[in-house]
C-alpha cells in the first residue's frame, strides 16, 4: 500500500490531536479528573487505532508483518469506553468500572476467534492481506469472509453500546426535567450529537473496509475519511473539555423525599401541595429565579420534594421543568402584550437562560414564535378599538 502524503497528514494530527487531548483530560483533579478519566480512555483507544494507522500508510508493516492486525480489537473497545464517559457524567457520583463492564471484551474476543488463522499465516501472506494483494484466489475469499463477519460484529457492538449511551442520556434528561427550572449547562445535549456522530462514521468506516477487501473502495475514500475523522474525534475532545462535571450531574432527592418513596398521596392532599405551590409561585415571583430548583421550591414551601413530585406528576400530569417554564411562558405572554421590553429582556426577566431556549419553550407551549405572539395581539388590539376611533 503505497503512503498518500494527504491521509498521512490527517491521521498524523488525529493522533496529535488525541494525545494532547488525553493530557489536558487528565490534569483535572477530583471529581472532574475522575469522570474525564473515560473520555481520555476512548481519546487513549482511538490514538492506538491511529498509530496502526500510521504504522500501515508508512510501510513499516513489512518490516513487522506480525503487527498486522493487532490493534483491530482496540476498535471494539471504542463504544463502550464512550459509554463509560456517558455513565460517569450522567451518575451523582464517579465511580469506577462495574462487572457489566466486562461484557465488553466480547468484542475483541470474536475479532480473535474470527481472525485466528490470519496470525498463523506467513509473513508474505499477511504482508499481501494488509497491502489488499490476493495472490491466492482462495486466501482472498476467506479475507472478505471474515472481513464482513469482523465488521459485522464491529457494528452490532457499537450500535449496542451507543444506544445504552442514548438511553442513559434520556433517562438523566427526565431526572434533570424533575429537578430543575433550567438545565441548558446540565444536560449535556453534546454528548447525544457525539453518539450520533460516532454512529454514523462507524458505519461510514465500515462500509469502507469491507468495500476495500472487495476490490472497489474509490481512490477518494481514505483520504476524505482521515479528514472527516480528524474533525469528529477533535470536535469530541474539545466540547468535552469545556464541561463542568459538577454542574453536568444531577443529584437525586434525598431518599426520604424520592417520588412515591412512601404511600401515595390522597387527592386531597394533592390539591392542597398544588395550592401551596402556586400560591408561593404567585406571591414570591418565584419562576423569575432561573436558579429555582425543586429543592429550593420544596424549601419555601415547607413540602418535602417527593411530595412534590408526586402532586406534579399524578394531580397536575407534568414534571417541575414544564410546570415552573409554563407559568414563564405566562408570565413572558402578559409581558408581550402590555410592556414595550424587547424579547430578550422579557426572557431573562421571567427566568430563562437564553434567548433561543426562550423562543423554543415560548413556541411548545404557544405553537408561535413570542415576536409573532405579539405581533398578533397588537393587531387584535388594534382591530378591538379601530371602530371605537
Amino acid at each position: 500500500m503505497g503512503s498518500d502524503p494527504v491521509r498521512l497528514i490527517a491521521v498524523a494530527m488525529t493522533l496529535t490531536a488525541v494525545l494532547f487531548a488525553c493530557g489536558q483530560l487528565l490534569r483535572g483533579t477530583g471529581d472532574r479528573r475522575d469522570r474525564a478519566g473515560f473520555l481520555a480512555l476512548f481519546l487513549g483507544l482511538y490514538g492506538l487505532v491511529k498509530a496502526d494507522e500510521l504504522l500501515l500508510l508508512s510501510g513499516a508493516y513489512v518490516a513487522a508483518p506480525h503487527l498486522g492486525g493487532i490493534v483491530y480489537p482496540v476498535r471494539m473497545l471504542l463504544a463502550p469506553a464512550f459509554y463509560a464517559y456517558v455513565r460517569a457524567m450522567t451518575a451523582p457520583r464517579p465511580a469506577g468500572l462495574r462487572r457489566s463492564d466486562c461484557l465488553a471484551a466480547l468484542g475483541p474476543l470474536a475479532f480473535f476467534a474470527l481472525m485466528s488463522w490470519f496470525f498463523f499465516l506467513p509473513a508474505q501472506d499477511k504482508i499481501g492481506l494488509v497491502s489488499l494483494e490476493y495472490p491466492d484466489p482462495e486466501l482472498r475469499d476467506r479475507a472478505f469472509l471474515t472481513c464482513q463477519l469482523v465488521f459485522g460484529v464491529f457494528l452490532t457492538v457499537s450500535v449496542a453500546y451507543l444506544a445504552a449511551s442514548l438511553r442513559r442520556l434520556a433517562r438523566h434528561a427526565e431526572t434533570l426535567r424533575s429537578l430543575f427550572s433550567n438545565i441548558e449547562d446540565r444536560s449535556l445535549s453534546w454528548l447525544r450529537t457525539a453518539s450520533f456522530v460516532l454512529l454514523a462514521g462507524w458505519v461510514w468506516y465500515t462500509i469502507g473496509e469491507v468495500a476495500a477487501v472487495s476490490g472497489w473502495r474509490p481512490g477518494w475514500y481514505d483520504g476524505v475519511t482521515a479528514w472527516l475523522e480528524f474533525l469528529w474525534i477533535g470536535g469530541i475532545a474539545f466540547a468535552a473539555s469545556g464541561q463542568p462535571p459538577a454542574k453536568a450531574v444531577a443529584s437525586p432527592p434525598p431518599s426520604e423525599g424520592r417520588p412515591y418513596a412512601k404511600a401515595e398521596l390522597s387527592a386531597e392532599r394533592m390539591v392542597r401541595i398544588a395550592r401551596r405551590m402556586d400560591a408561593a409561585m404567585t406571591a414570591e415571583a418565584l419562576s423569575n429565579d432561573p436558579a429555582l430548583s425543586l429543592g429550593a421550591l420544596s424549601d419555601r414551601t415547607g413540602v418535602p420534594q417527593g411530595q412534590i413530585s408526586q402532586t406534579l406528576s399524578r394531580h397536575l400530569g407534568t414534571n417541575f421543568f414544564d410546570y415552573v417554564n409554563g407559568r414563564r411562558i405566562e408570565e413572558a405572554q402578559r409581558r408581550l402584550r402590555q410592556t414595550d421590553e424587547s424579547v430578550l429582556e422579557i426572557a431573562y426577566g421571567v427566568g430563562f437562560n437564553a434567548r433561543s431556549t426562550f423562543n423554543a419553550a415560548f413556541k411548545r407551549h404557544t405553537g408561535q414564535t413570542p415576536s409573532a405572539f405579539r405581533s398578533r395581539a397588537a393587531a387584535r388590539e388594534h382591530a378591538a378599538i379601530q371602530p371605537a376611533a
